[in-house]
């Protein structure tokens, strides 16, 4: 009897196959996940650094390029030196005013008193006739003599108006060059114009305010105030008739007759220019006046001025 062939027994040491090497859905979806995770990831962290760099790029563009900007520090020590230098100006014009319009004015004007004291000491060699008790006054002295020529910046007479001060009086020079006559207190006479006691017009020119000048308040003049002219030979009177306001460029007023072609006649006038406003020269101050009288040196000072000429006289 034939046997049945066993089967053979299955070894301990047989190799059990490993069933992880198996792809598995599981594992396959869990790698997908990962996957894609990594990806979302990814493109998240590209994302916030792209827009991480553009806002850098826009926060750079909008900055101002370093050369157009300034420290603050540099920017406030400039703007203090630029303070510092308009106040270190303000200082000095204002010293320069204070100069011009008070102590130099002071001591222009305190020559002046000394100068027409000199003059008229030097002119003092006629004593006044002495006049009877109860004689009339005798106001009419016939034509006045012609003041003779002088050469350019002569002195040959003292101008007073009262109106103005009993010190206003200065001393009149030939020409009108600001720095040898005008500042220095002095009328100046325009040399093309007539002289006292020619028909026509005699100008003068001076300063409204400073240098020694009298004529800041020339504006107070009133109608038929008296302006007195003294010289070698006596004084001549003049009336003030009014004040007129022209343009620098009106140099007409210097005429015979101010302002017109017309022959002067036997009409004789004084005019005296100014600059105006008080401060400035953007106009000229004209002042007019008309001859009234002349007295000679022998009949003394008209009496508005005597004792004026009587102190400069001692």
């Amino acid at each position: 009897m034939a046997k049945t062939p066993k089967a053979p027994k299955e070894s301990k040491n047989a190799v059990t196959p490993d069933i992880s090497s198996e792809p598995t859905e599981s594992s396959e979806s869990t790698e997908t996940t990962e996957s894609t995770e990594t990806t979302e990831s990814t493109e998240t962290s590209e994302s916030t650094e792209t827009s991480e760099s553009t806002d850098a790029t826009d926060h750079q563009a909008s900055k101002p390029p370093k050369a157009a900007r300034v420290a603050p520090g540099k920017f406030s020590a400039a703007l203090g030196i630029v303070g510092e230098s308009l106040i270190t100006v303000g200082a000095i014009v204002l010293l320069f005013l204070v100069w011009q319009l008070y102590i130099n004015n002071a001591v222009l004007a305190n020559e002046q008193v000394n100068i027409t004291k000199d003059q008229s000491l030097a002119w003092a060699t006629v004593t006044p006739s002495p006049s009877a008790t109860n004689a009339p006054v005798q106001t009419d002295f016939g034509p006045p003599p012609v003041v003779p020529a002088v050469g350019e910046g002569g002195q040959f007479g003292i101008l007073y108006i009262p109106r103005l001060g009993p010190d206003s009086q200065r001393a009149v020079r030939n020409g009108v060059d600001p720095a040898s006559v005008l500042n220095h207190g002095y009328f100046g006479h325009y040399p093309d114009t007539q002289w006292p006691g020619e028909p026509g017009n005699f100008a003068l020119a001076i300063h409204r305010t400073g240098w020694g000048s009298s004529f800041a308040d020339s504006p107070k003049l009133q109608a038929g105030d008296k302006i007195y002219l003294e010289t070698e030979d006596g004084y001549y009177t003049y009336t003030f008739r009014n004040n007129e306001f022209v343009l620098p460029t009106a140099v007409n007023v210097v005429l015979p007759i101010p302002g017109s072609n017309v022959p002067a006649g036997d009409q004789m006038l004084i005019t005296i220019t100014t600059c105006n406003p008080l401060l400035g020269d953007a106009e000229r101050m004209i002042t007019y006046g008309v001859f009234e009288s002349w007295r000679p040196r022998s009949a003394g000072p008209p009496p508005a001025i005597a004792a004026v000429s009587a102190k400069e006289a001692n």
